[in-house]
Parts: C-alpha cells; structure tokens; sequence
C-alpha cells in the first residue's frame, strides 16, 4: 500500500499538471483572439479607451503630479482615458 505522504505527494502532482493545463489552454484562447486581458474586460463593461498623447496637456498634469516625492515612483509609460458615460457600470445597492 501507499503511504500517505506519497499519496498526497501525486495528488499535489495531479493538481499541478491540471493547473499547467488550464493555464495553456487559457494561453491558447487568448492568443487566438489577440486581446490582451485587460482590454477584454474593459470591452465587456463596454467602455471606450483613449490612449493619451504624451504631448497633451491631460498627460502633463499628471505626470506632474506623480512626480512628487510622496507620490509612486516610476516613470508615467502611458496614460489612458475612459469614457465611462458608455461604461455598464454595476447598479449601486441601497443595502450595503
């Protein structure tokens, strides 16, 4: 008979190779469709992005402000606009 360890052992081993799997697969799917995922959720909220121009003034201020000692760090690479007016955005609830 198997010990115990050796058996949890090849159930991790199973687990791990189904994750392996699950990954490729969702690997595949997207590369099919050629979206990166963040842009797919935001098309299911059916929102517009705008990448904004380095040279706008929109993107200035706030490089400006993120610039700041207090602020993150790291350079600002790109800054994107949403126009949430078009988003679905989820029904607030009185309950919470």
């Amino acid at each position: 008979m198997y010990k115990d360890s050796m058996v949890q052992s090849k159930k991790e081993d199973m687990f791990t190779l189904s994750d392996i799997e699950l990954t490729q697969s969702l690997q595949k799917d997207m590369a099919n469709k050629g979206i990166h995922p963040l842009m797919e959720k935001y098309e299911m909220l059916d929102c517009v992005l705008e990448l904004v121009n380095k040279k706008e003034p929109e993107f200035k201020i706030i490089q400006e402000y993120i610039s700041c000692p207090d602020s993150r760090q790291g350079p600002l690479l790109d800054l994107w606009r949403v126009d949430v007016g078009k988003c679905q955005m989820p029904k607030r609830s009185d309950k919470l």
